[in-house]
């Protein structure tokens, strides 16, 4: 029994020593955070359709600038604004933020992937704001339970540990970006319009657009420029989404209240073709890329970065 506990918990140590070295997704992200190694002229934060679609490289040759996306697999804003506020804690603050906010920002669920937090739980400021959301920060300071049935992770922890570089090349980002070079498949879309709409009723939570105000108002103190961004959705899910008035409007009353630019790409002509998509929410590979250009140039008009 003594010994079963003991390589268990040398296991655990193992697991959680290989994935900070981890160098995929969200599992990058939260190392390069805590190594101090971003530092970055141009945050890019949201969801996936953050970290999905706007290629820093492509930010940082069009700007001149060093840029990260901090955008993370539903990562609705609460989520956003806990990895920014992490992210403040060990780097230097930016100097722009292209803060994305569409129909799924100001939603509130603690379903988003938890292993990614396991390493770096004993941070004062991740785990009281994990504990806030409704995470069990209980279990993800437990040895060993923290990973029960999560055998992906512990075999990327094992393999990496021991510089295996196990890293599936398919979840490999570029300071952030992950682009999926996928075809359009509209399976799932038209099983919800089975249902006539999308509903995003829910979507429009008042604490989190509270949050959200708070985390303007902070930037602006901090003399950090932001510009928000409504990337490109596939028209046909944008136009079936109940519920859509209301959160554009918000969006737009923030944009006005504290005269933020809000660039809104939900009517881009890339919204009404299919191939730029590989679902209906994301873009594919050829849609980021394109995107990429045309917000580039469109901050670049905005002379956000000029001194």
């Amino acid at each position: 029994m003594v010994l079963t506990a003991i390589l268990g918990l040398a296991l655990d140590r193992i697991v959680i020593a290989g994935l900070k070295k981890t160098q995929v997704g969200s599992f990058q992200t939260w190392s390069d955070i805590f190594a101090s190694k971003i530092n970055a002229d141009v945050l890019i934060i949201g969801s996936s359709r953050a970290s999905r679609h706007i290629s820093t490289a492509i930010i940082d040759s069009t700007l001149q600038v060093n840029s990260y996306n901090l955008g993370g697999d539903s990562y609705y804003f609460y989520m956003q604004h806990l990895r920014y506020d992490v992210y403040r804690s060990y780097n230097t603050k930016p100097r722009l933020i292209v803060q994305c906010a569409d129909l799924m920002t100001f939603a509130k669920s603690p379903t988003t992937f938890f292993t990614q937090y396991t390493p770096y739980i004993s941070d004062s400021t991740l785990n009281s704001r994990l504990a806030s959301a409704g995470f069990d920060v209980q279990r993800l300071q437990t040895p060993i339970y923290r990973f029960y049935s999560q055998i992906s992770t512990i075999k990327l922890g094992m393999f990496n540990a021991f510089n295996f570089n196990y890293n599936p090349p398919a979840e490999q980002s570029y300071k952030g970006y992950l682009p999926i070079d996928k075809q359009w498949d509209g399976n799932a879309f038209l099983e919800l319009l089975k249902k006539d709409s999308i509903n995003t009723l829910g979507f429009d939570r008042q604490e989190v657009f509270q949050e959200f105000d708070d985390y303007l108002r902070q930037c602006s103190l901090d003399s950090i420029k932001i510009v928000l961004v409504f990337t490109p959705l596939y028209r046909s899910a944008f136009d079936h989404s109940r519920g859509k008035d209301q959160i554009m409007k918000n969006i737009y009353d923030m944009s006005e209240k504290y005269k933020i630019p809000f660039l809104d790409y939900s009517g881009d002509t890339l919204c009404y073709n299919e191939k730029y998509f590989y679902n209906a929410i994301h873009l594919n590979t050829l849609g980021a890329e394109i995107f990429s250009h045309k917000l580039a140039n469109d901050i670049n008009e905005l002379k956000l970065l000029d001194e």
